[in-house]
């Protein structure tokens, strides 16, 4: 079993792209786990979901993705210039997503429990379990166009 974590694509469906091309190029993987921030900031926030619906990929929902969805941005009233900017972002970002990949969005959990083989991989959980970060997608820290990612095997 080989699982790939992604983390924070924050709409950049250029590295999302590269880490695909990158991951298949090492033989694929059998489940596509995206934990969170998935679409807001970035340029292509439709394209990076279209991207992993194609892939069948299971995701969490991430503070940015609560940002985006929890807060009626078409019925919002910005009372300074921070609120109106992200209104603004916010409403642009919605537009570029269709009414599936809106859907999708809006069904992740803030939590998910995977079965693989005998282990369970579960976010945000400390004590015995070992925590894994996979870095970045979207905005890796470090060298400059590095998306990141993490891919696991069983």
């Amino acid at each position: 079993m080989r699982l790939a974590v992604l983390a924070d694509i924050h709409g950049n469906g250029e590295a999302l792209r590269a880490v695909m091309a990158d991951l298949d190029g090492r033989g694929g993987a059998d489940r596509l786990l995206v934990l969170g921030d998935i679409v807001l900031l970035g340029p292509d926030p439709g394209e990076v979901v279209e991207l992993l619906l194609e892939r069948d990929a299971l995701g969490v929902y991430g503070n940015t993705d609560c940002f985006l969805l929890a807060t009626d941005w078409f019925a919002f009233e910005p009372r300074n210039e921070e609120a109106f900017a992200d209104q603004a972002l916010c409403l642009w970002a919605l537009e570029q997503l269709d009414e599936r990949a809106g859907a999708w969005l809006r069904a992740l959990p803030f939590q998910r429990e995977l079965e693989v083989g005998d282990q369970k991989v579960l976010d945000r959980t400390v004590g015995s379990v070992r925590l894994i970060n996979p870095g970045s997608v979207g905005y890796p820290q470090g060298e400059q166009r590095t998306a990141r990612y993490a891919l696991l095997t069983w």
